[in-house]
């Protein structure tokens, strides 16, 4: 099954076949379908802390489970922003953290950088660190090219990789192309460890992408802070009919194993869950 084509229940603008509903038992960390969020104000988020730097602003132009979502912004040739908070809690090693976004990519959307300084082809978007935004850092990313147009040839080409900017590069095959125009789980898991079994996993919807094995954490080492991220490796390029935002909605981040597994038995929040059950 391809991505996208398991989008289920009807909510919001969630379009395609019915799901098939387990509902969760486990107790979430983050469950925020922005409905305490204030329409035109920034995203604050559930314990009121998140940092935007402006670009990320409640709206009710498209929601997923609710009616509202986080539309994050960005501008031609800047590396943007799209802000992070803390946990309360700091999760070290033995620890595995689950963070989940549902993400609307609009067709006309650019993922292309404009060939800056440091332009390697990644858009930041599922990011878990130490507090304070410390490396090394766990990403999931999409794929940037440089300098492409809406209407360009592999303009929607957008795949995805998981970073580590500590000691590793990519190590999921990229080969999976993002749908666009339509609600997309993405979601990155981190098993941190300091003795050799830790690892990455991601999935978008409930299509697994890959994991591969995580690299030991420093002495002391902690996860705390998350974000939604849209830093542009390269600046990013809008130009032409591209446009600059996109949307976020039905975030849960929890270190609670979910009760339910992808087609390989893999722990996974699954894409029909959403923060209103809990």
């Amino acid at each position: 099954m391809g991505i996208g084509e398991n989008v289920g229940e009807n909510v919001g603008e969630n379009t395609g076949q019915n799901r098939s509903i387990i509902l969760p038992t486990y107790t979430p960390l983050i469950a925020d379908n922005m409905s305490t969020e204030t329409i035109g104000q920034e995203y604050v988020g559930p314990l009121g802390t998140y940092f935007t730097n402006g670009t990320a602003v409640i709206t009710d132009e498209r929601s997923h489970s609710g009616t509202k979502s986080n539309k994050v912004s960005f501008t031609h040739n800047s590396n943007s922003f799209g802000g992070g908070d803390d946990l309360v809690l700091d999760y070290g090693p033995g620890s595995t953290l689950w963070y989940r976004c549902y993400f609307y990519f609009p067709s006309t959307l650019s993922f292309s950088n404009a060939g800056g300084h440091d332009a390697w082809g990644w858009g930041k978007f599922l990011m878990m660190c130490k507090r304070g935004h410390i490396s090394p850092r766990a990403y999931l990313q999409l794929t940037s090219q440089i300098q492409l147009d809406y209407g360009d040839s592999g303009f929607d080409q957008t795949k995805t990789y998981i970073i580590n900017d500590g000691s590793l590069g990519n190590c999921t095959s990229g080969e999976d192309v993002l749908p666009r125009d339509q609600w997309t789980a993405l979601q990155l898991a981190w098993k941190i460890s300091s003795t050799g079994d830790g690892w990455y996993r991601a999935w978008a919807d409930d299509t697994y992408l890959g994991g591969c094995d995580a690299p030991n954490v420093p002495d002391g080492y902690t996860v705390a802070t998350w974000g939604i991220g849209n830093y542009w490796n390269g600046l990013a390029w809008v130009q032409g009919d591209s446009t600059s935002a996109f949307y976020i909605d039905d975030i849960i981040i929890t270190a609670d194993q979910p009760n339910t597994v992808d087609s390989g038995g893999r722990p996974y929040i699954h894409p029909s869950h959403y923060p209103s059950q809990f």
